[in-house]
């Protein structure tokens, strides 16, 4: 076995040291510099001592734990030779040399001194692997936590990554936007006025253009039912159009509650009777969110000219659908309203009473004149009354014969009814008018009262 050893120094502390405080006590006792001590604590490996007798270990090993110094020994392979500083950065201790103790009484005073210790660089074959600490430029044996600042080196290098990405994300995004011609904004296309789907969100142009359709669509379906009357399928296929729309209209109301950030289920509040227009009122002039929020991106708004086309055409279909109220008068509709759906039966058998009630009428004696509108079903109806009854019957037509319309005029104004307030179709019998669509029994009434000289 070897007489003599090397001590190995890779940067390591012994526990309880702190690494200042033993890099103070490693430059008092080397004499480095501030640059050569970052190196001696690299974890690079370092030769303090080489060839040192087992003898005088004790000694060293003293010294070095005394400064906090982990130190490995190896033993030398061939016999000892005298130890020289061979590192280019080494130095001699602070006493400039490790002395031996003061020699017995019974041993010469001759005793050649103690060897100073040598700091010899070890191959580059045996060099570690390192790391610097991001945070405090430490360079140390590769390891997890930083023995100085305690970092958590490789935790924080994977954050600098993401942070590094997602800068660059937020750089490659900055420089589309730049790119987007100005006023082009992203808009999600995938949001439909003909889908049932209450996913997405609409703007105050679209649920506007979806209002006046749900008007338009109303009106349209009330004025074609008082054109040809009611039926039975036609009381249907009002009742399930109702409906659709009645769901449609609730899911737009839905989507632009999405819009400006509420949930859809906020739509229920349009049933609220007076607090549901205002609501109505609000979502139309609310301005959504600008930018996406949790139910996604803004919908493509409708172009202006839908806007302006539905408007249009709503308003046309509500005009006439007053005009038709207008015409019928008030007779006339209390008639639609006592009409049902539910009963269809031949006109003989619906006025079989009426009728009957106009047995007293002599077609040698009674003149008998009906004002009608060629669009008009209560005029059409009237007529098939008369037809029925086997009354003979003279018809103007005053929306397409001006002549009669002007002599119907005249013959109100010698009446003294205003023109604006009567409902078609409006009865002449023997000179009387009989406005608002009277009832046969009420035609056979005057032609009795007449008779009897009551009139």
């Amino acid at each position: 076995m070897s007489d003599t050893v090397s001590i190995h120094f890779k940067g390591e502390l012994l526990p309880g040291h702190s690494l200042d405080t033993v890099k103070e006590k490693a430059i008092a006792l080397f004499r480095l510099t501030p640059e050569n001590c970052n190196a001696f604590f690299s974890g690079r490996e370092v030769i303090l001592r080489k060839g040192l007798p087992t003898a005088e270990l004790a000694r060293y090993l003293e010294r070095l734990h005394a400064a906090g110094l982990r130190v490995e020994i190896v033993p030398d392979a061939s016999p000892a030779t005298p130890a020289t500083v061979t590192a280019a950065a080494a130095a001699p201790l602070a006493a400039a040399s490790v002395t031996a103790a003061p020699a017995p009484a019974n041993v010469a005073a001759s005793t050649p001194a103690e060897p100073a210790l040598s700091l010899t660089t070890a191959p580059e074959a045996a060099t570690v692997e390192t790391v610097t600490c991001p945070r405090c430029q430490e360079v140390q044996p590769k390891r997890t936590l930083c023995r100085s600042c305690a970092l958590d080196i490789p935790a924080f290098l994977q954050a600098q990554t993401r942070q590094q990405e997602e800068a660059r994300a937020a750089a490659t995004a900055a420089r589309e936007d730049a790119r987007r011609p100005a006023g082009r904004e992203s808009y999600d296309d995938e949001v439909s006025l003909a889908s049932m789907s209450f996913q997405g969100r609409v703007g105050r142009r679209t649920y506007l253009v979806a209002s006046v359709l749900t008007t338009a669509l109303f009106a349209g379906f009330g004025l074609w039912m008082l054109k040809t009357g009611i039926s039975m399928p036609l009381f249907i296929t009002f009742l399930l159009i109702t409906i659709l729309n009645l769901v449609w209209g609730f899911r737009m109301a839905a989507l632009r509650f999405h819009d400006i950030g509420v949930t859809g289920w906020a739509s229920l509040t349009l049933l609220l009777p007076y607090v549901g227009a205002v609501i109505w009122l609000v979502l139309l002039v609310w301005p959504g969110n600008k930018d996406g929020n949790d139910y996604g991106e803004r919908s493509r708004p409708v172009n202006p000219l839908g806007v302006l086309g539905s408007v249009l055409v709503a308003t046309i279909l509500v005009a006439m659908l007053f005009s038709q109220f207008k015409a019928m008068g008030a007779d006339g509709l209390m008639a639609l309203m006592e009409d049902t759906p539910f009963t269809e039966s031949d006109d003989a058998a619906v006025f079989t009473d009426e009728l009957d009630a106009l047995d007293g009428f002599d077609v040698s004696k009674d003149k008998l004149v009906m004002y009608s509108l060629s669009t008009c079903p209560y005029c059409a109806e009237k007529r098939q009354q008369f037809r029925a009854a086997g009354v003979r019957f003279t018809e103007y037509f005053i929306d397409t014969d001006e002549r009669a319309s002007q002599e119907f005029t005249d013959r109100l104004r010698a009446h003294g009814v205003p023109s604006g307030s009567i409902g078609l179709p409006t009865i002449e019998i023997n000179g009387v008018l009989l406005p608002n669509n009277p009832s046969l029994s009420k035609i056979g009434q005057h032609i009795r009262r007449a008779r009897s000289g009551a009139v």
